[in-house]
């Protein structure tokens, strides 16, 4: 019982969390956007929008690393080649391992459905 009990709690807060977090991430253009830092040291992007567009693409992304418990400026990226055309999804991979060393890391990118365009960070990892 204790046990049922404890596995009912967690999906509620696991539930809870995601609702919290699509939330956070959708808008009027984006159904979602995220961004996940690897422990290879790549960034996973997953794109949706709510409805087609002519591109969808990343336009530029800022690699930042924590110091001292904030968030500061460490490189310019070069953004994925890769434009999704007249689709409502944008998935790529681009290994950023040259540009990362050790210490804590995220990426600031923005994403851009025809000409809308909003910034997102990735996920932070420590290395």
């Amino acid at each position: 019982m204790k046990k049922t009990f404890g596995v009912i709690v967690l999906i509620i807060i696991l539930a809870s969390t995601c609702t919290v977090y699509a939330a956070t991430e959708a808008d009027s253009v984006f159904s979602w956007t995220t961004a996940t830092l690897t422990t290879q040291k790549k960034l996973s992007f997953s794109l949706r929008t709510i409805q087609i567009h002519n591109e969808i693409r990343i336009d530029s992304c800022e690699l930042q690393k924590k110091v001292g418990g904030t968030w500061t400026y460490n490189a310019t990226l070069t953004p994925p080649s890769y434009v999704a055309t007249n689709k409502a999804q944008y998935v790529t991979t681009v290994n950023y391992s040259a540009h990362i060393g050790s210490g804590t890391y995220r990426i600031m990118y923005q994403a851009n459905a025809d000409g809308y365009i909003v910034t997102r960070y990735s996920t932070s990892r420590t290395f």
